[in-house]
This record gives C-alpha cells, structure tokens and sequence, in this order.
C-alpha cells in the first residue's frame, strides 16, 4: 500500500478522484469541485510534488494523469 500524506482536504479529494479515473481534465475537475480554474491549477502544481500524476497543456483545459500505478495496488491518501 502507497500512502500519500497531503494537507487539505480538498486536495485529498482531486488526489482520489485522479487516481480513481487515471485520466481527467483541469475542465472537468473545476466542475467537480465548484472552484476557479486557477485553485485548481495551484492544487495541481501542488499535488504533482508528492504524487505521481502529469499534466498537459491541451486545448479543451489540459490532461491530468495518474501515472506509475501498478495494477491491483492500494493507494491511501491522509
């Protein structure tokens, strides 16, 4: 088990449902958290120092990936 120790909430919750869906978008993660993309983008630079996800810049808002994810492995977030 991979435990990964992040400092809001908030942030836990993008952490969660990144990895649950391995790829997103910026887009699609403002709307599911009813904030501004720019908090998000921050939330992102953030996490991307402690967890293995990417992000590209696209046109429709960026892709956001879980990345280094072996199958069957359990991922806690605190």
């Amino acid at each position: 088990m991979k435990i990964y120790f992040i400092g809001s909430e908030r942030q836990r919750d993008i952490a969660a449902y990144i990895q649950e869906r391995k790829a997103t978008s910026v887009a699609e993660i403002t709307d599911k958290f009813d904030v501004s993309e720019r908090t998000i983008r921050a939330d992102l630079k953030s996490l991307r120092r402690v967890l293995p996800i990417e992000t590209k810049q696209g046109r429709y808002g960026g892709g956001v990936f879980w990345v280094g994810l072996e199958d069957g492995e359990v991922v806690e977030f605190r």
